[in-house]
């Protein structure tokens, strides 16, 4: 009886704090979070995405995939009058990642210079560093990309890898 008490009292309290709850699953599963000192704000700044945008860019939002506003956060993103600039975690790390190349489709091309492994796909670069799988994804509006919009992406993701 007391060590079923004592194990309603946990998921009480991990009910209560779900950012808790996060960390707890991601530990216990090996997905790849990120960590407190990694922000994702800080993988692509204001500046990076100003420079790819062409225009300069809003300041950051970083979002949280949790509905606490004080849980872990897993991504950035960037608007501007032009475009879009967005980095973010994904979870399952590496074996997620290598899951996404196993399902290839059309059009989706291996980067190689960018973390431990990268591809591309439609307006986003997927990424592997570490235990860490990212997302950067550059959007333009109105009249279509830049002819050096590929390049550009390619530079958000550098800059990111080399952040991590």
């Amino acid at each position: 009886m007391t060590s079923a008490f004592t194990v309603r009292r946990l998921l009480a309290g991990l009910r209560r704090n779900l950012a808790l709850t996060v960390l707890l699953a991601a530990c216990c599963t090996g997905v790849a979070i990120a960590s407190p000192k990694t922000n994702p704000c800080e993988l692509i700044t204001r500046a990076d995405a100003s420079k790819a945008l062409g225009v300069p860019a809003r300041p950051g939002i970083a979002y949280s995939a949790s509905a606490t506003p004080n849980g872990p956060k897993i991504g950035c993103v960037y608007f501007s009058p032009v475009g879009v600039v967005r980095v973010g975690f994904q979870t399952g790390g590496r074996a997620a990642y290598d899951a996404s190349r196993k399902n290839a489709q059309p059009g989706e091309t291996d980067l190689s210079g960018i973390g431990d492994a990268a591809y591309f796909i439609h307006s986003s670069i997927i990424a592997i560093k570490g235990t860490f799988m990212y997302v950067v994804t550059l959007t333009f509006q109105g009249q279509g990309e830049p002819p050096s919009a590929d390049h550009r992406l390619t530079t958000l993701a550098k800059k990111a890898a080399s952040r991590l």
